[in-house]
């Protein structure tokens, strides 16, 4: 698979020529086979339509839509680097530096370092694809839970799981229909609190890919840490009354100050669906964030955040640098315009009501997909809370993001 790039096209006609000689040695290898499918797909209409029908746009449907049109380098299971942190959406896909958030594990795995006792997480993305190329659904889902204990000690287990359903064979009614496709991961975390300001995890995953006619399976890791409370003179305090209207429920006046997170995500060997010479890396990235708590008491407080994101996948002409040298090489040639940047605010009533609005600017990316807001809003109780965040629509907005949203509801924080 690789990914159309506006800023830089070396290296793709070698890559195609590559996929055409596999393609003529496989010739009776369906589609769906190669994570290159959209070029296999192609070459077969041309050359022989039947096959093309009988094995289905199974390359072409699953790989077309979702990595096209995104102008970074080609990696396999993409849902990795889909948000599906409610929070996080509402505020432009930020939250690495963001305080403890049982929701944000996925930006950045020391959140799971959460205040208390056992917590249970639901979050759901939908994306409303209405049979963008031959795809009738998109479902992107992950269900977790945490238990800390001995005070600074925290386990975690966490499944996450994509679906993709194509739509039935209107070419010829006698035709078995494509079978859903999944790609899943099942995670296991351990976070330590080191003390008040410092905290950090470790995040280890078994990915399975099922792209219907072939599967793959491979492991990744996340690592991350973050520093609390730096500078809290810097938060600007608003003297209240110590009244609550919510006394049994809120959550408490944030610390104040800048916060800081660093987080190493996707840390991986490639994935192989034929043999390891043709495996695809997956997306491999880095983030950093700064979180300021600019206004802090107990009844508004306003937080503002900025993240840096990388990719860390390099091609060498049409082979993927290993994923350990990627965190080097993967710094070559424009390191920052090939780059994500995150932004986003959030205005908190008694700690309990919050309102979210971000903006993600991505510079090597097409133009439709360049430049995303982002709305959310939430409701923060200490047992339970309930938090959703959209993707602002475009008229020439991607399928990934035109009516996309993101919803989950939290429980726990029982301390036995």
């Amino acid at each position: 698979m690789y990914e159309m790039n506006v800023i830089d096209l070396s290296g793709l006609f070698s890559h195609f020529k590559k996929i055409f000689s596999h393609s003529v040695q496989r010739a009776s290898m369906p589609i769906g086979m190669r994570p290159t499918g959209m070029f296999v797909a192609l070459r077969r209409l041309a050359i022989h339509f039947k096959e093309l029908m009988n094995y289905g746009l199974l390359g072409f449907l699953l790989f077309f839509p979702i990595s096209y049109l995104n102008a970074q380098q080609a990696t396999a299971l993409e849902f990795l680097r889909w948000s599906i942190d409610p929070v996080a959406v509402g505020m432009g896909e930020t939250g690495t530096a963001s305080p403890a958030s049982l929701f944000s594990y996925g930006v950045n795995p020391a959140h799971i370092n959460n205040p208390s006792g056992i917590q249970f997480f639901y979050s759901n993305r939908s994306f409303l694809t209405e049979n963008f190329f031959g795809v009738t659904d998109l479902r992107l889902f992950v269900l977790g839970g945490t238990y800390r204990f001995e005070e600074n000690h925290t386990m975690g287990v966490f499944f996450k799981q994509l679906d993709i359903t194509p739509q039935d064979p209107v070419f010829d009614p006698n035709l078995e229909p494509e079978r859903k496709q999944t790609d899943r991961s099942i995670e296991f975390a351990y976070g330590r609190q080191f003390n008040q300001q410092w905290a950090g995890a470790l995040l280890f995953k078994l990915l399975h890919s099922d792209l219907g006619v072939a599967t793959a399976n491979s492991w990744a890791v996340d690592v991350g840490f973050t520093r609390l409370g730096l500078f809290p003179g810097f938060t600007f305090r608003i003297p209240s009354a110590n009244f609550y209207p919510f006394t049994l429920f809120q959550n408490g006046e944030p610390a104040g100050g800048i916060s800081i997170g660093l987080a190493l995500l996707n840390a991986g060997p490639h994935i192989a669906y034929i043999d390891e010479n043709q495996a695809d890396p997956i997306p491999q990235r880095l983030r950093l964030g700064i979180a300021y708590q600019v206004i802090a008491s107990p009844i508004i407080t306003l937080l503002g955040k900025f993240d840096f994101e990388k990719e860390l996948v390099r091609y060498n002409g049409a082979q993927a640098d290993a994923f350990y040298k990627a965190w080097f090489t993967a710094w070559k040639d424009q390191p920052f315009r090939k780059a994500i940047y995150h932004v986003g605010v959030e205005l908190q009533l008694f700690t309990v009501f919050s309102l979210r609005y971000g903006y993600r600017h991505a510079p090597f990316r097409m133009e439709q997909d360049k430049n995303i807001q982002t709305l959310g809003f939430g409701i923060n109780l200490r047992y339970v809370s309930l938090q959703f965040g959209k993707w602002l629509n475009a008229d020439n907005q991607s399928a990934l993001y035109r009516d996309s949203y993101v919803l989950g509801i939290r429980v726990g924080g029982v301390i036995f």
